[in-house]
């Protein structure tokens, strides 16, 4: 760049004296070739400063001589306008030179800004020319890996920084992907080059530009405690599906011999009411605990489901769960639903749960026979069909505030024993999770006592 602006002023030089001579000399004109002049030397002050000082004498003299040539006599004017000429040259080398100065502090400080930002990040952060050498290092790196800034910039990241028992090909891989500018994000075994301790970290590369060049970027994160935070969740995980696992199997088998011994009691006390009162109450509390304990591993299941989803037929699960439920023996249910053939929805397995426990609330819920009415339509909204399932009952109702916290108790802390508020917190998993909504409101507008309404939505599979 230097030599081409030298190359530019030599020749504008060369340019406007040829013109001011031949304007001069041979057509005798001594006013408008001196415009000329100023051109190299406001461009010799933007780029050299006080050096156009110095042409700007140079022309001046060329100017008084030509004069005195021409007409045996220094002329006031010419005078004028060579110190005119070496008047610009001082204003704008003076300027030139000032704003120089105030961009260089300026650069200096954004640089020194940039420089505190890059010391300050909590990640090892190596800069890397295209062909693998570091060329600058972050303090946190150095305080990472345990090396000084001179030592760090010598080694290689590769070589030096990464466990000998990692894979050096899948490193080489990544960076060359990086080098093809494909970001590469990855978990590896570093090493501290001082005293060749290792520690799990997440490794990124970057290519970006930076100062015209092109240069690849890698950070490092140590993810010592998340790994750790991970292990201890995964045993966690373990422990917790254990004790279902004992609670489903064990505990849940016991209920059921002492279930079954009390429903074998009950049935061989003739006519004796108080006695079977006393039976109902440990046999309920049981059947009860039964329950608690299907939900909870209703609710491993859905977890360990994850985001399994597939095509259910909601007509046929809703006409499976009035099935179920008109033929709970001593209880009676009456269920108003017609069946809908072909109404399907992407979901999860376990759908039809959501229904049951539903179903299951209102019955439990009512007093005499449990009148429940199920209808399914279509609709529309936002922009979609939806399948829009209703299902009412007869019941006491739900208060307003409770229905505020009806479909959260199991997570807020009061959930009870009897498993009503973990049935319906399901529920609103497994419609969430189908990205539909779930509400409840009085089948009475304004009267909670005449019973509840459930309204279940779902998009239709295919979305329109």
């Amino acid at each position: 760049m230097v030599e081409y602006r030298k190359y530019v002023v030599g020749l504008l030089v060369s340019a406007s004296t040829i013109v001011a001579l031949y304007v001069n000399l041979f057509l005798g004109i001594d006013t408008v070739y001196t415009h000329l002049f100023y051109v190299p030397v406001v461009l010799t002050a933007i780029w050299y400063y006080w050096k156009s000082v110095y042409l700007a004498g140079f022309l001046s003299a060329l100017h008084i001589s030509m004069g005195v040539y021409l007409t045996g006599t220094i002329v006031p004017g010419t005078m004028i306008r060579a110190f005119t000429l070496l008047v610009v040259a001082l204003i704008v080398a003076m300027l030139s030179e000032a704003s120089s100065r105030h961009y260089s502090r300026i650069q200096q400080s954004s640089e020194e800004d940039l420089k505190g930002v890059f010391n300050s990040v909590d990640e090892a952060i190596f800069i890397h020319d295209m062909d693998g050498k570091i060329v600058e290092v972050n303090d946190r790196a150095t305080q990472i890996y345990g090396v000084p800034r001179d030592r760090a910039m010598k080694l290689s990241l590769a070589d030096y920084y990464s466990s000998p028992d990692t894979p050096g090909g899948r490193f080489r891989q990544a960076w060359d992907k990086a080098r093809s500018g494909e970001d590469q994000l990855f978990e590896w075994t570093s090493r501290r080059p001082a005293d060749g301790t290792t520690f799990p970290a997440e490794i990124s590369l970057h290519r970006i530009r930076l100062r015209d060049k092109d240069v690849i970027i890698a950070s490092a994160r140590d993810i010592t405690y998340r790994k750790q935070a991970e292990e201890d969740l995964s045993e966690a995980r373990k422990r917790a599906e254990l004790y279902v696992d004992l609670m489903g199997h064990d505990i849940n088998n016991l209920n059921q011999v002492g279930i079954g011994y009390l429903e074998m009691a009950l049935d061989t006390l003739d006519g004796d009411d108080e006695r079977k009162a006393l039976l109902r109450q440990p046999l309920e509390s049981m059947q009860h605990s039964s329950k608690l304990i299907d939900n909870v591993r209703l609710l491993q299941s859905i977890q360990a489901e994850g985001r399994r989803q597939e095509i259910k037929n909601i007509g046929s699960l809703l006409a499976e769960v009035k099935e179920e439920y008109t033929r709970i023996p001593d209880r009676a249910v009456l269920i108003d639903y017609r069946p809908v053939d072909d109404c399907h929805v992407m979901a999860s397995p376990l759908l039809k749960e959501a229904f049951r426990n539903i179903v299951d609330n209102a019955v439990k819920h009512s007093a005499g026979q449990a009148l429940i009415r199920i209808t399914l339509e279509k609709t529309t909204g936002t922009d979609k069909h939806c399948y829009r399932i209703s299902i009412e009952d007869s019941g006491p109702g739900i208060p307003d505030p409770v229905k505020e916290q009806l479909f959260t108790r199991s997570i807020s802390g009061r959930a009870r024993t009897r498993g009503s508020g973990l049935g319906l917190f399901i529920a609103r998993i497994l419609v969430e999770d189908a990205k539909g909504t779930i509400r409840v409101e009085d089948r009475i507008a304004g009267d909670y006592t005449k019973g509840s309404r459930f309204v279940i939505t779902l998009p239709a599979c295919g979305g329109r």
